[in-house]
């Protein structure tokens, strides 16, 4: 929310801005991005997302729920008369700030539950609320972790330059991603205990024949369990390959697939 969410308003389409019946994106044709988005100026929106994140609180145990928050194109915004009139009664600027108070009606909701959200990092357009956790995906744009931090936020790095399994090996081998060193250049104590972890970020939707999957994710994820589970100055490429010749027997004999070449 509030983009990604075809699958709604082939059911509700009266919570989008245009009101149209959309057709579920079909995992077939990749990832897309559509323009219709959750109307923020209904407040019907508001009560469907709550209700769905009650049950997912009563389902999920987790202290964290992650909203997504990603891809949201603000056109509809721009035109719908109720978005438009919902920026001017809570004095925002501008539809990413209307991007930002959306996202803190969830967060608030989500905090009287004794949930802490997640988001990818576009939740940081129009405003970042302090108790929120960034999931740093947009590698391209480094100054974001750096951001974060210095908001005094939570981060997970995942960026598309090293954390996404869908990519070929062409584009992010094996050693790239062992590579990866998830701290930025002049880190402190401070980035230390605000940085999380590392994800990895595989969208099925690409490949769903398990073998295809298995050959996606491994050998990538053993070293990106190395990322970020060693100290920087313990990781060796090389001590790393001849490890790794050990693990890889190991998976076959468990019979999962891996990509042969580092």
């Amino acid at each position: 929310m509030p983009g990604h969410s075809s699958e709604v308003f082939s059911v509700y389409p009266e919570l989008s801005c245009k009101g149209e019946t959309m057709k579920i994106h079909p995992f077939t044709l990749g990832p897309g991005i559509h323009k219709e988005i959750f109307c923020a100026g209904n407040d019907d929106t508001f009560l469907f997302l709550e209700n769905v994140l009650s049950e997912i609180i009563e389902l999920f145990p987790s202290d964290y729920i992650h909203v997504g928050g990603d891809e949201a194109p603000k056109d509809h915004w721009k035109e719908c008369a109720m978005c438009q009139q919902r920026i001017k009664v809570e004095g925002l600027k501008d539809e990413h700030e209307l991007q930002s108070w959306f996202i803190k009606q969830i967060e608030t909701f989500l905090s009287a539950h004794n949930k802490i959200m997640i988001g990818w990092d576009e939740i940081m357009e129009g405003g970042l609320s302090k108790t929120a956790t960034v999931m740093y995906w947009r590698g391209w744009k480094a100054e974001v972790p750096n951001f974060v931090i210095n908001h005094g936020n939570n981060i997970i790095m995942t960026p598309t330059s090293h954390c996404y399994f869908d990519y070929t090996y062409e584009t992010i081998s094996t050693e790239k991603v062992y590579s990866y060193n998830p701290f930025p250049t002049g880190s402190n104590k401070k980035h230390v205990e605000k940085i999380l972890g590392v994800q990895a970020n595989f969208w099925s939707h690409l490949n769903r024949i398990e073998p295809e999957m298995d050959r996606q994710i491994f050998p990538r994820i053993l070293a990106l369990a190395e990322v970020g589970w060693s100290k920087r100055s313990n990781k060796n490429w090389n001590d790393f390959t001849l490890r790794l010749d050990q693990h890889l027997k190991i998976l076959d004999l468990l019979d999962i697939y891996y990509y042969e070449n580092k």
